[in-house]
């Protein structure tokens, strides 16, 4: 009896296997009890298999990009390699270009692609990114497309990597050098952007101190204040949330206000110490806020254990 049972489930695992049971044939589950469950673990079977074949093709499909990118990366790292390439077929793709700028390929190699025919693409955004002057005049008067949007997308590649030459010329093509633009070098702690937009009379806003202070650039932070940008409560709010307490007690320490957020931004961050720091110094906090927002079961433990506020499901009704 008992090995007719055992032929059974493997009969009926077979059947299941050949009908395919993915959400396929479910009346046959209904059956018995031991019907459902062959067809759960066939179900189960199929799903992990059909799972690791597509992790194996994904992982192939990874595999094959890469090659092709390190192909790429190493056929533009000069210009005979790039000549031979393309004299053996190599596609002339508008991504070549980039590829060059990107790895710090000469202008001569620039130069080999575009007389072979391969299209701008992003070149320009590219080129600011990399801080390559040469290259973004070198379009530019070459016939690559420039607007303003461009010009502006060149400047925050410029403020954001740190270079005054880019914002030069993006300012010379048509960028508008707002606050915004300012913002995104005190965030990235480029000193010499912020000195080379302020000497050229772009306005800031009390973001650039939060920026700063969300980047955890002290000095950045010193110099602004002492040059005179404003700053508000969110300049500690954004020092929390990116766990940097020096910068939030020099910030305290010379007058930054703050409010509740300072202790809801370090719950969420997940940083302990600031926000004991913070209730420390009597920051105010809505506990119940900044339980919710925390992912930290340590923080969840001092938010209980610290106020009055009692979690909904240990409330007693």
């Amino acid at each position: 009896m008992e090995q007719q049972q055992q032929l059974g489930g493997d009969v009926w695992a077979r059947v299941f296997d050949f009908l395919g049971p993915m959400g396929r044939y479910l009346q046959l589950s209904s059956v018995n009890s031991e019907w459902r469950a062959l067809y759960a673990a066939a179900l189960t079977e199929q799903q992990q298999q059909q799972q690791g074949q597509l992790q194996h093709h994904h992982l192939q499909q990874q595999q094959q990009q890469q090659h092709a990118l390190t192909a790429i990366r190493l056929m533009v790292a000069s210009e005979p390699l790039l000549q031979w390439a393309f004299a053996n077929g190599c596609p002339k793709s508008k991504r070549i270009l980039c590829y060059i700028v990107d790895t710090g390929a000469s202008l001569g190699t620039a130069e080999c692609a575009r007389a072979a025919g391969c299209r701008w693409g992003d070149v320009m955004l590219y080129a600011a990114k990399r801080g390559r002057e040469d290259i973004l005049e070198w379009a530019r008067s070459g016939g690559c497309p420039v607007n303003p949007n461009i010009a502006n997308a060149a400047a925050t590649q410029g403020a954001i990597h740190g270079h005054v030459a880019v914002l030069k010329w993006a300012r010379g093509n048509g960028a508008t050098l707002t606050h915004i633009i300012l913002d995104f070098a005190a965030m990235h702690g480029h000193l010499a952007c912020l000195r080379w937009l302020r000497a050229e009379g772009t306005e800031w806003d009390v973001t650039t101190c939060a920026f700063a202070a969300h980047g955890g650039h002290l000095e950045i932070l010193q110099w602004a204040r002492a040059n005179g940008a404003p700053w508000d409560a969110l300049t500690c709010a954004k020092a929390a949330e990116g766990g940097h307490l020096e910068l939030l007690q020099w910030a305290r320490l010379n007058g930054a206000p703050w409010d509740a957020d300072t202790c809801l931004a370090a719950s969420r961050g997940g940083y302990l110490h600031v926000l004991k720091w913070a209730r420390e110094q009597g920051c105010p906090w809505v506990p119940g806020r900044c339980l919710a927002a925390t992912a930290s079961a340590e923080i969840r433990e001092y938010i209980v254990a610290t106020s009055d506020y009692v979690p909904p499901a240990h409330q007693v009704p």
